[in-house]
């Protein structure tokens, strides 16, 4: 696994990351193709082209048809709904490349948790990234409702309840409550999901399955490792 600092300042270039790009494959197979470590190279190679403006996917018709008959992902992502974080664009991949779950606070509810369970069981995915955002609306929710002991309207609140131990934390650290209770709420999805089983418990205890946290500045674009 790649650590923070290698992830972002690692001297292996794009055309590096470029070289183990995974061929789309005809149809769904538990044979991973890559390995946890392999699939953050890509990741960081992508989001490299991204931030520096080189994207390579912009004609997606070949992938489309490539991706017809079936799907091999090679990574998860747990991201926010908030239309400003694609994890396709700003880790520059294509159709078939990465299972998304796109839930308001990265939030691993039943549903959720079902999605990566059928992405490490059906594909073999050697990788889930949790990925939180600066500026979450979903967070703040959480931390406003907090700091002024209110419930969030209808079902919202089901989300600011997830995200209500984090904040909590994040209330006792020095620093900015929102950034620290983003950062709070990745790291602890990331760790609910390593010990939910039977399918991700095992595949982390069987060393088949990497769990990280992650964190994207809506500003700047840069990915961190938390």
């Amino acid at each position: 696994m790649l650590t923070r600092d290698e992830f972002l300042l690692s001297g292996i270039g794009v055309a590096a990351g470029a070289a183990i790009r995974p061929q789309v494959a005809a149809a769904a197979t538990t044979t991973p193709r890559m390995t946890s470590a392999e699939a953050l190279l890509e990741l960081r190679a992508g989001y490299r082209r991204y931030k520096t403006g080189r994207s390579t996917h912009m004609d997606y018709s070949e992938q489309r048809a490539e991706t017809a008959a079936g799907q091999h992902p090679f990574a998860i992502l747990l991201s926010c709904s908030d239309s400003r974080v694609p994890p396709e664009t700003l880790f520059d991949q294509g159709i078939g490349s990465l299972f998304v779950i796109r839930l308001a606070g990265n939030v691993a509810g039943s549903i959720g948790i079902g999605s990566i369970e059928y992405g490490v069981a059906t594909f073999a995915c050697p990788l889930v990234v949790v990925l939180g955002h600066t500026n979450c609306g979903a967070v703040k929710a959480a931390v406003d409702a907090l700091e002024s002991n209110k419930t969030a309207p209808g079902e919202i609140e089901a989300i600011v309840q997830k995200i209500t131990p984090a904040a909590t934390r994040a209330r006792h650290e020095v620093g900015d409550i929102y950034l620290n209770a983003t950062k709070a709420n990745a790291i602890a999805t990331a760790a609910q999901l390593r010990t939910t089983g039977p399918i991700i418990s095992a595949a982390v205890h069987e060393k088949r399955l990497t769990v990280v946290a992650a964190l994207y500045s809506v500003k700047s674009g840069s990915v961190t490792i938390l």
